[in-house]
């Protein structure tokens, strides 16, 4: 403790682990084009085709450099059936865990085409839906994995061949519907009788609905089966990254309100009431990638009892009033 100086170096309480650029590192680029077709339909419809890509180059992550080459080595299943797998037989320099380099090799690209119709406010109705069927593939680029331990999950299953992990991209929605709408129920404004009037006027419904197919999940091993001090990135043996198809996502919200006027034209009262997922749907938001458990002592992948079990889901039905003054 200063001031006093040590005479020698502390004993490390651990082998140090390192993170360097690399010397051909650039930034990430993006090139984006998409062209329309616009149509209108009568007096208040118009219908789009519409196409958008993507392409991002030169996208960062976070490789360790500091392992030995993966060797085919034989192990088997639970059943017996024999199965080669690769495993890293050390590190190149043991004084040192990681020596993870920030690159810029990572690639992602994106196709997505799109059929929207919309009905612009007339006769006291909007209406806007459009359908998009897309493609997400990347080799899982990630800039923010910077800390051993915590982003583990990160990397790479093999970081000295990150472009093995091309695949479906994380964000990869291959179908997904949406359709809005807002109705002003109005249509007493022209009664006579000033009660009959006050009682149906003055309301307006509304709501959003989402329908799109789920995401993708990659296949894990509860172990460092390649022996490269990560136990979050091992897959089964020859499975790809991203090959299961989640869970789908459907969701309706809605909302009707009135407003009445309180003794002026400027001064109103709103009163609200909102339902969110109204059809109380379980929509679940993750499942259980873990297929295996490995052991690297006899070798043995065992099966799991609960691989592709739905495990979270989002929001329950939510209902709530509400009310406000505006003026």
């Amino acid at each position: 403790m200063y001031p006093n100086v040590f005479t020698t170096p502390p004993p490390a309480s651990r082998i140090p682990d390192i993170y360097v650029f690399a010397k051909d590192y650039v930034q990430p680029l993006t090139h984006q084009w998409s062209f329309n077709l616009e149509r209108q339909i009568g007096a208040s419809y118009a219908l789009t085709l519409g196409y958008l890509g993507v392409r991002g180059e030169h996208l960062s992550r976070t490789r360790d450099i500091n392992l030995l080459p993966a060797v085919a080595t034989q192990g088997s299943f639970l059943n017996g059936t024999p199965v080669t797998f690769l495993r890293h037989p050390g590190r190149v320099n043991p004084a040192f865990g990681r020596i993870s380099v920030f690159d810029s090799g990572a690639d992602s690209v994106y196709h997505g085409g799109f059929v929207q119709l919309q009905k612009r406010f007339s006769h006291n109705l909007q209406l806007s839906t459009i359908y998009t069927f897309s493609k997400v593939i990347d080799d899982a680029p990630d800039f923010t994995s910077v800390v051993v331990g915590t982003d583990d999950a990160k990397n790479a299953q093999d970081t000295l061949a990150p472009n093995l992990e091309r695949g479906r991209g994380n964000a990869d929605i291959r179908h997904r519907f949406v359709l809005s709408g807002l109705w002003d129920i109005d249509y007493g404004k022209s009664l006579k009788n000033k009660v009959a009037r006050g009682l149906t006027t003055g309301y307006q419904f509304s709501l959003i609905t989402q329908v799109q197919s789920g995401r993708p999940y990659t296949a894990s091993v509860g172990a460092d089966v390649n022996n490269d001090g990560n136990t979050r990135t091992d897959r089964p043996p020859y499975v790809g990254r991203n090959t299961i198809n989640g869970p789908n996502f459907a969701n309706v919200d809605l909302r009707l309100s009135r407003s009445i006027p309180l003794g002026t034209e400027r001064a109103k009262l709103r009163l609200i009431f909102e339902g969110f997922n109204i059809t109380n749907r379980a929509n679940y938001n993750s499942i259980l990638t873990g297929q295996y458990n490995f052991s690297a002592v006899t070798r043995v992948f065992t099966p799991t009892t609960n691989f592709q079990a739905r495990s979270d889901t989002f929001d329950p039905r939510i209902l709530q009033l509400a009310a406000k003054i505006t003026f």
